[in-house]
């Protein structure tokens, strides 16, 4: 992108790339609406005694068709790459067909090999929750997105598996590292408080964010998330959910903060 954005005027930069955004946010947002649609379809052939079989058979296909399409998407990046094309402009990318078409194939997983109904309520909140997150790695500042991620990952965890698996071997396990995955995270993003966005390993200088980023209240987020984690080790699981909320109203806090930072 670096080298296409070098020829073109300010103005005129801005405008592509204003126009690339754009376009990647409707394209996702179509693709969150015909999921949604698709899903309640699906749901709709399953309550349906003569188009049970059909629905099921189908949906196991194109699960593989999708998981095809995901492998056909990662062959298409590396082509490109290695032809030296510039995708870093494209709306249907390698990497963004690949992603889409992943999601796809879990929506037909979850629905073909799992209890429908415990997997419609699942999708109509993931579907959304990952458009959502898309759209803040396209619109807001790059050091927020890890933060957003790891919120929603809580929430998920919290929702689908702590809840019901409080006390046993497997819930140690994954609170274990999720705490350690976290205390990584802090010390990482404290790291780039300190040293402006980047590293110098072994003699090289590796960036990974903007000298001026906002790490700080990333920081922030990520000690309320490791708070939250370990507040599951003695809340019971009954109230669980407030834990899920807590973090989901972490992240929304810090869309607005940095939503206010874009004014």
């Amino acid at each position: 992108m670096e080298r296409f954005v070098e020829i073109l005027p300010d103005n005129k930069q801005k405008t592509v790339l204003t126009n690339l955004v754009t376009n990647k946010m409707i394209a996702v947002m179509c693709f969150a609406c015909f999921a949604i649609l698709l899903i309640m379809g699906i749901r709709a052939g399953y309550q349906s005694a003569s188009a049970f079989r059909f629905i099921y058979t189908a949906n196991k296909v194109l699960m593989f068709v999708m998981l095809a399409a995901a492998v056909f998407g990662i062959v298409k990046y590396f082509v490109d790459r290695a032809k030296g094309r510039d995708t870093s402009m494209q709306v249907f990318s390698g990497l963004f067909i690949t992603g889409l078409a992943l999601m796809l194939a879990f929506i037909f997983y979850e629905m073909a090999y799992t209890d429908y109904i415990s997997a419609t309520k699942l999708l109509y909140l993931l579907i959304p929750a990952i458009a959502a997150l898309y759209l803040i790695r396209l619109i807001y500042r790059p050091e927020f997105f890890p933060a957003a991620l790891a919120g929603f990952v809580i929430a998920l965890y919290i929702w689908r598996f702590a809840r019901y698996n409080q006390g046993t071997t497997a819930f140690m396990i994954c609170q274990i590292v999720l705490l350690a995955l976290l205390t990584l995270c802090i010390v990482f993003f404290i790291l780039m408080d300190i040293y402006g966005g980047a590293l110098t390993v072994g003699g090289n200088r590796y960036r990974f964010f903007p000298p001026d980023g906002r790490f700080r209240p990333v920081i922030i987020a990520l000690v309320l998330f490791l708070a939250i984690t370990i507040a599951l080790f003695f809340v019971p699981s009954v109230y669980m959910m407030y834990c899920a909320y807590a973090a989901a109203a972490v992240v929304f806090g810090f869309v607005v903060y940095f939503t206010v930072l874009m004014l």
